[in-house]
């Protein structure tokens, strides 16, 4: 025979233990069975299936077994407060709540009036406690590898195996940063030096790894000066016989051209240089004259 049992608490046990002396003495064995084994722990108003060969020989110090059958549930009298009869309350499970890691499961017993609705109790009953979290395997998040300047690094976290909820979040370095490595200093910003003003260039070294900018310094390259190229001839005046001739003797700089020097040399006049002698004006002699 298999039958559907409520669990309840303390208060039923004087009267389940009259019942089974009851059922015993009238030789229902059906109900009396002489128990061998302990059942197991049962909440209040669980559901509880026991078949033909089930027999206990004790009662739990919380909870025990009464013999009600489902279709026929205890009988829990109310003074109705509106209908102010005593009535039987019909009884509902309200708001029942899963249990999880960390909320017990229950729900609410609530009885209300048969004739005019009105509630007559409620009771939250506790179904399940809330087991706790059960830690998953830690698994890398947010990994980073290790720079010049940062540590390589990455956070191990813990998860609920059951829920998913984040239990732990640790970071952990695995390398630390290795620090700069200075390239070749290279020029920028070159400003070439005149022949009166002077140059100049950032003397910059960079990182060979990461590129960053490790110094930065300004060198002065200084004005050479000019290099005078040979003189040459301007506004030349040629001298005459009589007339002094000149010209310009100009030094230019060999480098940027700029005019150095501008000298005026005079050519004195040389005078004549008598030539050979001409014969002009000939009158050739005849037989009377010269």
């Amino acid at each position: 025979m298999t039958a559907k049992f409520k669990a309840i608490g303390k208060k039923g046990l004087s009267l389940l233990l009259s019942l089974l002396m009851l059922f015993s003495c009238m030789g229902l064995s059906a109900f009396a069975e002489e128990p061998e084994d302990t059942p197991p722990p049962a909440e209040d108003g669980e559901d509880i299936a026991l078949d033909d060969t089930f027999e206990w020989d004790s009662f739990e110090e919380d909870f025990f077994v009464a013999g009600f059958f489902e279709e026929n549930p205890p009988e829990v009298h109310f003074i109705c407060p509106d209908c102010e009869e005593d009535v039987i309350g019909d009884r509902y499970i309200e708001n029942e709540i899963l249990v999880s890691c960390t909320e017990d499961g229950s729900y609410e017993e609530v009885y209300y009036c048969p004739e005019c609705g009105k509630e007559l109790s409620r009771e939250t009953v506790i179904t399940d406690e809330a087991p706790g979290h059960i830690e998953g395997e830690a698994v890398r998040e947010n990994e980073v590898f290790a720079t010049c300047t940062e540590d390589g690094s990455y956070e191990e976290v813990i998860c609920c195996s059951v829920c998913g909820e984040e239990l732990s979040r640790e970071t952990v370095v695995t390398d630390p940063a290795f620090g700069h490595t200075e390239d070749e200093a290279v020029r920028e910003n070159e400003v070439f030096a005149t022949c009166t003003e002077d140059g100049s260039y950032d003397e910059v070294v960079y990182c060979s790894v990461c590129g960053e900018e490790l110094s930065r310094g300004t060198v002065a390259d200084p004005a050479p000066g000019h290099t005078e190229d040979e003189a040459v001839r301007e506004n030349e005046v040629f001298a005459t016989c009589t007339e002094d001739g000149s010209y310009e003797a100009v030094i230019y700089c060999s480098v940027c051209g700029e005019e150095l020097s501008r000298e005026t040399v005079t050519d004195p006049a040389p005078g004549h240089t008598e030539d050979e002698a001409v014969r002009e004006n000939e009158v050739f002699a005849t037989c009377t004259e010269d």
